[in-house]
């Protein structure tokens, strides 16, 4: 999901300039930078994250199951639009006070590399937490397979 994110701002500060008359924010070369960098970093840390205890002890998911929830693909994308929001208003900032154009590129493309480690790092995956019964924690098998679900810890 963090790359969800990553495409709301890339794309939204792609069109900034397109819909407002503003200069161009990034060039080819810098996108690819961003995939090279970013990509990589986020493959290491989701490598590194240890599992939960119980993992193994969890029935599968069904197949009908969504993989990704509504309220992880609602908060990626609102991870995504602040993002945006906070260096679109950087890079509008440094125009407004003449900063020049390069100088306003380069330090937009910084800010968004920090921005998009910072999320990295700080917002871990959000794990699921010990399976649920009947809205109890199941603790010796009792509930049958189709009452078990599982509850995000919270979000």
């Amino acid at each position: 999901m963090r790359h969800l994110v990553r495409v709301f701002s890339i794309a939204g500060l792609s069109l900034l300039p397109l819909l407002f008359g503003l200069p161009v924010i990034f060039m080819p070369v810098h996108i690819a930078f961003l995939e090279l960098i970013i990509n990589p970093v986020c493959s290491i840390v989701f490598e590194a994250e240890a599992e939960e205890g119980d993992i193994m002890l969890r029935p599968p998911r069904e197949q009908k199951a969504p993989l990704f929830s509504a309220s992880l693909i609602i908060s990626s994308i609102l991870q995504g639009i602040c993002m945006l929001c906070a260096v679109g208003i950087f890079f509008v900032s440094l125009l407004h006070m003449g900063v020049p154009e390069t100088e306003v590129r380069a330090a937009t493309f910084m800010a968004l590399i920090i921005s998009s480690f910072s999320l990295i790092i700080i917002v871990p995956s959000v794990p699921l937490s010990s399976p649920r019964c009947c809205d109890q924690t199941v603790h010796s098998g009792a509930c049958s397979q189709r009452q078990w679900h599982y509850s995000r810890r919270h979000f």
